[in-house]
């Protein structure tokens, strides 16, 4: 079944709500495909179906700030600049994480399947067996492996480490440019995660 009806399905048995429509979950990476799950699987819980099913769609999935499920595609559009005179602190790595490749295990042939784009030069996500990649033809499963590989080749972020003013705008897998210092502005950073200090807390409190 396509991805958002399987999806709802799914949400049905809890208590979540799936922050998008059925429109936004098929224009992402597969959001159009048939997707079975093969019988012979390690799916035990709901947060294992969910791994698989990002996977498959190419992106990863949050709880929301309204408490909805969501699923976000890689981005390589700025959603905030920070300059030096935000920053109290910050550190950048000197490696850049890129993906060039995915390995996909075939269940059917017990082989894992390499594809990569040129040049094959940086990481290679590791697809493992997942189960929503196995049935159908083999022109089916390169297409839909191909489609992920596309969406996150769009990776190129900095891992970063940086004491900022506080964003209540700012969500998770949001590109952040740095400017100023010891910045480089021709690079991107995405926001791994977000924490804030006990004097923050209590002045929400």
């Amino acid at each position: 079944m396509p991805p958002f009806v399987r999806i709802f399905a799914e949400l049905n048995r809890g208590d979540v709500e799936l922050a998008q429509t059925k429109e936004e979950i098929e224009v992402l990476t597969n959001g159009t495909e048939l997707l079975g799950i093969y019988q012979e699987n390690d799916i035990e819980t709901w947060r294992d179906f969910l791994y698989y099913l990002a996977q498959a769609l190419g992106c990863f999935s949050t709880i929301d700030r309204d408490g909805k499920l969501r699923l976000i595609p890689y981005g390589i559009t700025d959603n905030k600049t920070v300059d030096s005179r935000h920053r109290f602190s910050s550190t950048f790595s000197d490696f850049v994480t890129r993906y060039t490749a995915v390995s996909s295990t075939n269940k059917r042939t017990d082989i894992a399947e390499y594809y990569s784009i040129k040049p094959d030069d940086g990481l290679t996500m590791n697809l493992g067996v997942n189960p929503l990649l196995q049935f159908g033809l083999e022109e089916k499963r390169k297409r839909i492996i191909n489609n992920i590989l596309s969406a996150i080749t769009v990776v190129n972020y900095v891992p970063f480490d940086s004491d900022t003013i506080g964003d209540p705008v700012l969500d998770l897998g949001d590109i952040i440019k740095f400017t100023g210092g010891h910045a480089d502005e021709t690079k991107r950073s995405a926001m791994p995660a977000i924490s804030r200090t006990d004097s923050e807390v209590q002045n929400n409190e």
